[in-house]
């Protein structure tokens, strides 16, 4: 990949193949690319994806953040990482609306008409999960016990 990247043009960009974060690293210690797509549900989860942002900001290399079709609760994780320093590339996360009538999460992830998401002020992330939503859609349930 480090021979097509300095071939290439236009900035080169690892994505799907980096889907853990042992894949990642030798991938940023080699220059490979000059973009780096982070899919949190790909990479494993919020501190692998923080690894590999402050790996890929310490060798130069830019992020974006990556989605795949996922509830809000997925999707806010990866909002709040984009806000970290080295994510200099629009995030590909939608409004809920794009792919669920419902989700779990409020409020909606929202587009505003110049294209930005705006995070919500509150504890946490901004956002809850509805409990009675959670209930309503469930499928399985099940009490533990001590």
């Amino acid at each position: 990949m480090l021979s097509f990247k300095d071939d290439c043009a236009h900035p080169f960009a690892s994505t799907n193949r980096l889907t853990i974060w042992s894949r990642s690293a030798p991938c940023i210690r080699q220059g490979s690319a000059r973009i780096l797509n982070i899919k949190v549900q790909r990479i494993g989860g919020v501190w692998p994806a923080r690894q590999a942002h402050d790996l890929a900001r310490a060798a130069g290399i830019s992020c974006w953040l990556g989605t795949m079709p996922e509830l809000g609760i997925a999707s806010v994780q990866g909002l709040h990482l984009a806000t970290l320093p080295n994510f200099t590339l629009p995030s590909d996360v939608v409004a809920s609306e794009r792919w669920f009538v419902d989700d779990i999460v409020g409020p909606p992830i929202s587009i505003t008409e110049t294209g930005f998401i705006c995070l919500p002020d509150g504890a946490g992330m901004g956002y809850r999960v509805a409990a009675d939503k959670v209930v309503q859609y469930r499928t399985r349930f099940e009490e533990l016990r001590a």
